[in-house]
């Protein structure tokens, strides 16, 4: 199946570069001189990436709702 291999594929590049960009925001998010506007924009950004993570893993909920 076509798609599913593009699919595999694109998976495969994103899911590195979202992990970095989690590490680095959770990396942020240590940092003492942060607002508390900042930590709450940084602490939505890493559920937003975790979501995204989730969506790579392959007993994901929505994975199996497409099969």
């Amino acid at each position: 199946n076509a798609e599913a291999v593009v699919r595999d594929w694109w998976g495969g590049l994103r899911q590195p570069a979202l992990r970095r960009r989690l590490q680095a925001a959770e990396s942020r998010l240590k940092l003492p001189q942060l607002s508390a506007g900042e930590v709450v924009a940084l602490q939505k950004q890493v559920v937003d990436l975790l979501g995204q993570l989730d969506q790579f893993s392959p007993f994901s909920p929505s994975q199996a709702l497409e099969s």
